[in-house]
């Protein structure tokens, strides 16, 4: 089964934006699909559309949580998990043996 996850790598702030002090212009992201030991990613990043007033989180009190609804709100991640998919799948593909050899293990890493 494949696990997905959706990460915050930084934020772009605006210092003031039509009256409002510390607005997130810009967020980038990443979101990882993890299959077993299969483990692929997309990453981008989006500008956010300017903050209404009367809904603005002032910058101390945004939460992490608060930024993924937004970049949920905002990007279309049934197409991401589709490419996801599809790299795992590809990954899984490149990682075959030839079929009249035995499945070749990896030696053991030095310490």
């Amino acid at each position: 089964m494949i696990t997905y996850n959706l990460t915050i790598q930084s934020l772009e702030v605006l210092p003031s934006l039509n009256g409002l002090n510390d607005v997130v212009d810009t967020v980038h992201w990443k979101y990882f699909a993890k299959d077993n030991s299969i483990s692929e990613n997309v990453y981008g990043s989006i500008k956010l559309s300017a903050p209404k007033i009367s809904s603005f989180i002032t910058y101390d009190d945004i939460t992490e949580d608060n930024i993924k609804e937004w970049l949920e709100n905002n990007l279309d991640l049934e197409y991401y998990k589709e490419i996801l998919n599809k790299k795992i799948n590809k990954s899984k593909e490149q990682k075959k043996s030839f079929p009249w050899e035995p499945e070749r293990v990896n030696p053991p890493e030095e310490e």
